[in-house]
């Protein structure tokens, strides 16, 4: 960062140049960041389009949130899924052996 001079203190013209040609390269800099920055933010903006319908910041988080919670409702769903397979299974397992006990019986 340059640091910012007194104006009030008489300064050389070369150190004036030296300043101004400072200024200049950094509003250069300043000038392409803030084209890339636009480039980007646009083609981000294009991708949100294409892929949700909208660019709209507000829209997007409640696009979000609903496939949040329809995320979560599916998780739900296939863990209970599993679930009611682990205990069918257990139940099986168990006639299973039920029936190797009476067989082993007779």
């Amino acid at each position: 960062m340059i640091p910012i001079e007194d104006s009030d203190t008489p300064q050389e013209i070369e150190k004036l140049r030296e300043r101004h040609r400072m200024l200049a390269e950094k509003k250069i800099t300043a000038r392409a960041n803030w084209d890339t920055s636009k480039a980007v933010l646009e083609r981000l903006k294009q991708q949100a389009r294409d892929s949700y319908g909208t660019d709209d910041l507000e829209e997007l988080r409640q696009k979000l949130e609903s496939m949040t919670s329809e995320n979560e409702r599916k998780r739900a769903d296939y863990q209970q899924h599993l679930n009611d397979i682990e205990r069918q299974l257990a139940e099986v397992e168990q006639q299973h052996a039920e029936a190797l006990g009476k067989e082993s019986q007779e």
